[in-house]
Protein backbone atom coordinates (compact mmCIF):
# COMPACT_ATOMS: atom_id res chain seq x y z
CA UNK A 1 0.00 0.00 0.00
CA UNK A 2 1.06 3.55 -0.70
CA UNK A 3 1.02 6.19 2.02
CA UNK A 4 -1.52 8.97 1.78
CA UNK A 5 -1.75 12.34 3.46
CA UNK A 6 -4.71 14.69 3.37
CA UNK A 7 -4.24 18.46 3.16
CA UNK A 8 -7.09 20.76 4.19
CA UNK A 9 -7.16 24.41 3.18
CA UNK A 10 -9.96 26.83 3.87
CA UNK A 11 -12.26 24.35 5.61
CA UNK A 12 -13.70 26.62 8.30
CA UNK A 13 -16.74 24.81 9.65
CA UNK A 14 -15.74 22.69 12.69
CA UNK A 15 -18.44 20.10 11.97
CA UNK A 16 -17.07 19.65 8.44
CA UNK A 17 -13.49 19.36 9.70
CA UNK A 18 -14.60 16.70 12.19
CA UNK A 19 -16.49 14.77 9.53
CA UNK A 20 -13.49 14.94 7.18
CA UNK A 21 -11.15 13.66 9.91
CA UNK A 22 -13.54 10.82 10.74
CA UNK A 23 -13.79 9.81 7.08
CA UNK A 24 -10.03 10.13 6.50
CA UNK A 25 -9.35 7.84 9.45
CA UNK A 26 -11.83 5.27 8.15
CA UNK A 27 -10.23 5.38 4.69
CA UNK A 28 -6.72 4.87 6.09
CA UNK A 29 -5.19 8.31 5.61
CA UNK A 30 -1.83 8.41 7.40
CA UNK A 31 -1.64 12.12 8.32
CA UNK A 32 -3.63 15.32 7.95
CA UNK A 33 -2.05 18.72 7.34
CA UNK A 34 -4.12 21.89 7.71
CA UNK A 35 -3.41 25.44 6.60
CA UNK A 36 -3.17 27.49 9.80
CA UNK A 37 -4.25 30.74 8.17
CA UNK A 38 -7.48 29.70 6.49
CA UNK A 39 -8.77 26.64 8.33
CA UNK A 40 -10.80 25.96 11.44
CA UNK A 41 -8.64 25.40 14.53
CA UNK A 42 -8.79 22.04 16.29
CA UNK A 43 -11.36 22.58 19.03
CA UNK A 44 -13.58 20.42 21.26
CA UNK A 45 -16.34 20.87 18.64
CA UNK A 46 -14.07 19.37 15.96
CA UNK A 47 -13.18 16.51 18.31
CA UNK A 48 -16.83 15.74 19.00
CA UNK A 49 -17.73 15.92 15.29
CA UNK A 50 -14.81 13.58 14.54
CA UNK A 51 -16.15 11.06 17.10
CA UNK A 52 -12.79 11.28 18.88
CA UNK A 53 -10.70 10.57 15.79
CA UNK A 54 -8.95 13.94 16.19
CA UNK A 55 -7.13 12.43 19.18
CA UNK A 56 -6.10 9.31 17.24
CA UNK A 57 -4.78 10.83 14.01
CA UNK A 58 -1.66 12.85 13.43
CA UNK A 59 -2.97 16.32 12.50
CA UNK A 60 -0.43 19.03 11.73
CA UNK A 61 -0.68 22.70 10.88
CA UNK A 62 1.42 24.68 8.43
CA UNK A 63 1.76 28.38 7.82
CA UNK A 64 3.27 27.74 4.37
CA UNK A 65 1.01 25.34 2.51
CA UNK A 66 2.55 25.89 -0.92
CA UNK A 67 6.04 25.34 0.51
CA UNK A 68 4.86 22.14 2.20
CA UNK A 69 3.39 20.82 -1.05
CA UNK A 70 6.51 21.74 -3.03
CA UNK A 71 8.67 19.90 -0.48
CA UNK A 72 6.52 16.78 -0.80
CA UNK A 73 6.80 16.86 -4.61
CA UNK A 74 10.60 17.13 -4.27
CA UNK A 75 10.48 14.00 -2.09
CA UNK A 76 8.69 12.07 -4.84
CA UNK A 77 5.09 12.40 -3.65
CA UNK A 78 2.32 13.15 -6.08
CA UNK A 79 -0.01 16.00 -5.16
CA UNK A 80 -3.62 15.54 -6.23
CA UNK A 81 -6.51 17.97 -5.96
CA UNK A 82 -9.94 18.40 -7.41
CA UNK A 83 -11.38 20.98 -9.76
CA UNK A 84 -14.96 21.90 -10.49
CA UNK A 85 -14.35 22.74 -14.14
CA UNK A 86 -13.83 20.50 -17.11
CA UNK A 87 -11.23 22.77 -18.72
CA UNK A 88 -7.65 22.03 -17.74
CA UNK A 89 -5.78 24.88 -16.06
CA UNK A 90 -2.54 25.86 -17.77
CA UNK A 91 -0.34 24.60 -14.92
CA UNK A 92 -1.86 21.19 -14.14
CA UNK A 93 -3.29 18.20 -15.99
CA UNK A 94 -6.93 17.33 -15.41
CA UNK A 95 -8.13 13.73 -15.64
CA UNK A 96 -11.40 12.08 -14.62
CA UNK A 97 -11.27 10.56 -11.14
CA UNK A 98 -12.04 7.14 -12.62
CA UNK A 99 -8.73 7.27 -14.52
CA UNK A 100 -6.55 8.21 -11.54
CA UNK A 101 -3.89 5.61 -10.72
CA UNK A 102 -2.67 5.43 -7.11
CA UNK A 103 0.89 4.50 -8.01
CA UNK A 104 2.98 6.23 -5.33
CA UNK A 105 2.80 8.21 -2.10
CA UNK A 106 0.04 10.77 -2.50
CA UNK A 107 -1.01 14.05 -0.93
CA UNK A 108 -4.71 14.75 -1.55
CA UNK A 109 -5.62 18.42 -1.27
CA UNK A 110 -9.17 19.43 -0.28
CA UNK A 111 -9.99 23.11 -0.39
CA UNK A 112 -12.98 25.28 0.16
CA UNK A 113 -14.66 26.18 -3.09
CA UNK A 114 -13.81 29.71 -4.19
CA UNK A 115 -15.74 31.83 -6.64
CA UNK A 116 -13.42 33.50 -9.16
CA UNK A 117 -14.76 36.53 -11.00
Amino acid sequence: LFRSWLVLEGIQDPMNVGAILRTAYFLGVDKVVMSQANSCPLTPVVSKASAGVMELMEVFGTSNLSGFLEAQVEKGWQVVGTVGKTEAPDHAPVIPASEFQWTRRTVLVLCRSYEHT
